[in-house]
């Protein structure tokens, strides 16, 4: 079944929860594992008992798994959560028998007190608590853009492996320019994000 202009709120418990978004929605129901597509990207709206909005999900495209209760979002995948962190990844999973997102690509997360970049991360639903894997860097939002004495604005450094010192500040820009990291399977095959 193939559903075009989709725009759906999904209610549990009498409350809506969701809305959600999406050119196209198919669905494979006559599978051998029947699921839903989501190939011309996907935007999902949350909301608390008083229909205010306390995250949201967008990406590319993505793929629900009926059967195994699973999720898999692919390409510029952004969120924020109800704390207004956002995060930017290229791939996440979301198992929701086990109540828990991960993804093993680069993952660029905007706090308000500082920017965190790793490789790797796993948390609950909500993006509340989670950890970061690898992480490459963690840079205070006070250091962003500050210039002092006419020197040049400071940036973190790491090295990377194959190439010269690049400032970690860089996957940063990339994503402002519509460009988002690569994911950790690539950077190690020599195809950095900067």
């Amino acid at each position: 079944m193939i559903t075009d202009s989709v725009s759906t709120f999904i209610s549990d418990s009498g409350y809506v929860r969701y809305h959600v978004t999406a050119p196209v929605w198919k669905m494979y129901d006559a599978a051998d594992e029947p699921f839903w597509s989501f190939s011309d990207g996907l935007k999902l709206k949350t909301f608390d008992e008083n229909r205010n909005m306390v995250s949201y999900i967008e990406c590319d495209s993505a793929v629900y798994w009926s059967r195994l209760n699973r999720w898999r979002l692919d390409g510029n995948v952004e969120m924020i959560n109800t704390q207004r962190d956002s995060f930017l990844t290229q791939q996440l999973f979301y198992d929701i028998a086990r109540d828990k997102v991960s993804t093993d690509s680069f993952i660029h997360i905007v706090k308000a007190d500082r920017i965190m970049e790793g490789y790797g991360f796993e948390s609950n639903r909500n993006l509340t608590a989670y950890t970061v894997n690898r992480p490459t860097a963690i840079i205070p939002m006070s250091t962003i853009g500050r210039k002092e004495g006419g020197a040049q604005e400071s940036s973190a450094h790491t090295e990377a492996p194959g190439s010269k010192t690049d400032t970690v500040q860089a996957p940063v820009q990339a994503a402002r320019k519509g460009r988002a990291p690569l994911r950790a399977s690539e950077r190690n095959q020599g195809r950095l994000p900067f």
